[in-house]
């Protein structure tokens, strides 16, 4: 029978430090608001629930039902956001989550059998080192990728404006807090600048 040896200083250190670097991309991907101190302390209890979960009396921490409660304790706490943008902010933690662990599944199968594997660097480093590298990625390229064009594409809309015979396309974008109306139809207004 094989023993293994965890240390628990070692484990919550690296929990705390991917858990930090999940929420903190999380954060920025997702422009949530709230202050820092609050990423920290959810960080701190993700690593202390990593480390407590290795107990026989804390096998229920193991579990599906158990993860997905416990990180959404960890989301509360970091964010005190409510309702349709909670969930979103746990939503984000999943995805980015889940990116970052196939990103480092992919790179420890990239250096598989290379000088990697042969230097004394373990894979444990070498797995932190890409998560923290992905979701540094995530939290700035990400979230400008996602606000310059899927944003963009979900707020536009293509718009056809005939006026005297004559047509013209543009991108309109969507004003939700648009309310101002003609005053003699009582429709919708669109306001376009006059050069389009």
């Amino acid at each position: 029978m094989t023993t293994y040896v965890v240390y628990g200083d070692l484990l919550f250190l690296t929990n705390f430090i991917l858990d930090l670097a999940l929420l903190i991309a999380v954060k920025r991907f997702g422009n949530f608001p709230g202050p820092l101190w609050r990423v920290f302390l959810a960080a701190a209890f993700g690593a202390m629930i990593g480390v407590i979960s290795l107990s026989a009396r804390w096998m229920v921490l193991r579990t599906i039902f158990g993860k997905i409660i416990v990180s959404f304790l960890i989301v509360s706490l970091a964010f005190p956001a409510k309702g349709s943008r909670l969930i979103t902010a746990f939503i984000y933690f999943y995805l980015i989550g889940f990116a970052m662990a196939g990103g480092v599944m992919a790179l420890t199968w990239l250096v598989h059998d290379t000088s990697w594997q042969n230097s004394q660097l373990p894979y444990t480093a070498l797995g932190l080192g890409a998560a923290l590298l992905l979701a540094l990625a995530f939290s700035y390229w990400g979230a400008s990728y996602v606000k310059k064009n899927l944003r963009r594409s979900v707020m536009t809309e293509p718009l056809e404006i005939v006026l005297g015979g004559r047509k013209t396309s543009l991108p309109a974008l969507m004003d939700t807090g648009n309310e101002l109306l003609d005053p003699v139809t009582g429709r919708p207004v669109i306001i376009v600048e006059y050069h389009a």
